[in-house]
């Protein structure tokens, strides 16, 4: 069997999909070793080189942008249907939006979250995403998505489409806790203090840092030596938080990271106070299970998807409401019990979200496309 995957959404940038794809497929490849795997890589990424001696992998370059969606799309327009009518698949699975298809062959479609659906999306993309949405939907044979949160809402949108779910996942080995020396080094590295919040997500409107600023600045007389340490990559709204770090006057009891590697993420999950998560949507929300591999207690948004990843290993508040926040953080850091109590219950929730154990659900997602794509051709209905 030939299986071809458009990967050229995927860089090296830190990301939920990449971790979700390198860690996913590298299970796959070995659970499927017959079959013929054609990665579709952007230009500025080697992404079959995240597989290195995979036999069953081959890789093809293409002039497409990861980091720049509208010359995807607009080159792409170009560019796909020469480079399909080259290969023959069996299934090929698009990882993004809008989705190109080959003529022959099962299609089978990956969605991470449906933020262009909401109420707060910009004026121009609650115009275009629905139509985009609907259309790469229309054509695929089955749908796969990172949460049940995420197939509810693509359900309500297009009620006919044929959904599996496919949590995103963690390599426990990876993500296991760093010794004493190491933890010693990185917090000289980073110069860390005592008692810290840890939140984790690039910087973006959605991951709803200024109500966690302000949150930090309700907490500030009543923690004197409490700080926050946020991890992540500017998105557009850098400007924006550092003016809100600045007007709340928390001056050096915060600070924004980039840039992190993954030995220092480690060390930071592992000796901070709690991972405080306060977005106001997420399709999963894969820090949590970072914050779970490293026993650190989590209090997070009361958010559809949170509640299904995190399940009994968080306290909860309302993002929209920094007191809220400030509230639950203050129990959480007022109560050792509490947060060795959630620490466990996330170590325990671990093995539901191993590599293997998703790749297995991947893999048969795969193979229920291709019953359908053959049960068209049974009925006649070829697309």
């Amino acid at each position: 069997m030939r299986i071809g995957i458009n990967a050229t959404c995927l860089n090296d940038r830190p990301s939920g999909a990449r971790q979700r794809f390198a860690g996913i497929f590298q299970e796959l490849l070995h659970m499927r070793p017959d079959d013929e795997f054609v990665v579709f890589e952007p230009g500025d990424c080697a992404v079959a080189s995240w597989f290195a001696g995979a036999a069953n992998l081959r890789a093809v370059r293409t002039p497409l942008d990861s980091n720049n969606r509208l010359q995807r799309a607009a080159r792409g327009a170009l560019y796909w249907p020469a480079a399909l009518a080259r290969e023959r698949f069996d299934l090929f699975e698009a990882q993004n939006l809008p989705a190109t298809w080959p003529r022959r062959g099962a299609r089978l479609l990956t969605i991470h979250d449906v933020r262009g659906l909401r109420a707060d999306a910009g004026p121009l993309e609650r115009r275009v995403y629905p139509r985009i949405l609907a259309a790469s939907i229309a054509n695929a044979d089955r749908v796969v998505v990172v949460s049940d949160a995420v197939r509810r809402e693509l359900l309500a949108f297009a009620p006919d489409a044929s959904v599996s779910v496919v949590h995103n996942g963690i390599d426990p080995a990876r993500f296991a806790r760093p010794d004493a020396p190491t933890l010693d080094a990185v917090s000289r590295e980073l110069g860390l203090p005592r008692r810290f919040l840890l939140s984790v997500g690039h910087l973006e409107r959605r991951k709803n840092y200024p109500a966690l600023l302000e949150a930090m600045a309700a907490l500030a007389p009543s923690q004197p030596d409490l700080h926050l340490l946020i991890v992540g990559n500017d998105s557009g709204e850098g400007t924006r938080i550092a003016a809100d770090i600045r007007r709340q006057g928390l001056g050096e009891r915060v600070r924004l990271l980039s840039g992190v590697p993954d030995c220092q993420l480690r060390a930071l999950y592992a000796s901070c106070s709690a991972l405080v998560f306060a977005s106001t949507y997420e399709g999963f929300g894969i820090p949590l299970l970072e914050a779970m591999a490293m026993s650190a207690p989590m209090a997070i948004s009361d958010i559809p998807a949170f509640r299904e990843v995190a399940a009994d290993a968080a306290a909860y508040f309302d993002p929209c409401d920094p007191a809220d926040i400030a509230g639950t953080v203050a129990g959480l850091l007022a109560s050792p019990g509490e947060r060795e109590s959630l620490a466990r219950a996330g170590r325990n929730r671990l093995p539901a979200f191993t590599f293997r154990t998703l790749a297995a659900g991947l893999s048969a997602a795969y193979d229920e496309a291709i019953a359908a794509r053959t049960d068209d051709r049974a009925r006649g209905r070829e697309r």
